[in-house]
């Protein structure tokens, strides 16, 4: 219903929970949206500039925001999965007058498949009002290129990595915190390639960016220390997959080492 309301013309958009969404209904709609795109590049096609799917999927409760509805509802595969669907762009939010300026960047029309995941519970605000947003672009919270060590995160993760900074500043640890709401990039290559400090991935899903930046490491062949790249996410120990149950959010981010005191330790032993 979606998909058709947004060939009409209209900016459209539906919205469940991050794990109930389809994969072979979102993937049909996106070799629609490819099509689609394809002909409006082709002049000798039959469809002209402007008529591609503005369709959003407004994933709500992402991360470890389920929290006590456990692993059936807990959003920490889905952006990881749907990074497979060609086409679409995945956002995760962190803060209200963020999903404000996302709100506004999308309604401009012409951004195509947008999957949004924002959280539950209520947050603190990090940005700005008016803070304008860029899609493929990360947003330096604290510290600067002076830092000791940089923690990457998105959504509520970020909350939690920000928090952990601050412990580390009463041990004389500096940390440059980016939330990374989208993959950006030229910040994970400057990091890897020019700054030569730990670079941590903190976040409370399956490790979505963490395997975003690992791909663009070798994909592109960078040059840099990848002893100093750490994940740390809602893997278990071995690296793989796993279904999160039920537990209070401090309980789930303490026994998965993403509280702000286990970053912080985590951190320190890498400075160390």
């Amino acid at each position: 219903i979606g998909e058709a309301v947004a060939a009409l013309g209209s900016n459209a958009w539906v919205s469940t929970f991050c794990p109930f969404f389809n994969w072979q209904v979102m993937r049909r709609i996106a070799v629609s949206q490819q099509e689609r795109l394809e002909s409006m590049a082709d002049p000798h096609s039959w469809l002209s500039a402007g008529h591609g799917l503005d369709l959003t999927f407004l994933a709500t409760a992402a991360n470890l925001d389920t929290q006590l509805n456990g692993a059936t509802h807990m959003g920490n595969d889905d952006n990881l999965l749907f990074s497979t669907v060609a086409g679409l762009k995945i956002i995760d939010v962190s803060c209200p007058n963020q999903l404000v300026s996302i709100v506004k960047w999308i309604m401009e029309g012409s951004k195509g498949l947008v999957y949004l995941r924002i959280m539950r519970s209520a947050s603190a605000v990090l940005y700005p009002a008016q803070t304008p947003f860029s899609y493929g672009k990360a947003w330096q919270l604290s510290g600067d290129d002076s830092s000791q060590v940089a923690i990457i995160s998105s959504g509520r993760g970020t909350h939690e990595a920000l928090a952990a900074a601050k412990e580390l500043e009463k041990k004389k640890i500096s940390a440059a915190v980016y939330d990374m709401p989208s993959f950006d990039k030229e910040t994970v290559r400057k990091l890897f390639t020019e700054m030569n400090i730990p670079v941590i991935f903190a976040e409370q899903n399956n490790g979505y960016l963490w395997n975003l930046a690992s791909k663009m490491i070798v994909d592109e062949s960078l040059a840099g220390d990848v002893s100093k790249l750490v994940g740390i996410n809602l893997n278990r120990e071995d690296g793989s997959y796993r279904f999160i149950h039920s537990a209070k959010y401090d309980e789930l981010t303490k026994y998965s080492n993403l509280d702000a005191l286990s970053i912080a330790k985590k951190v320190e032993a890498l400075v160390r």
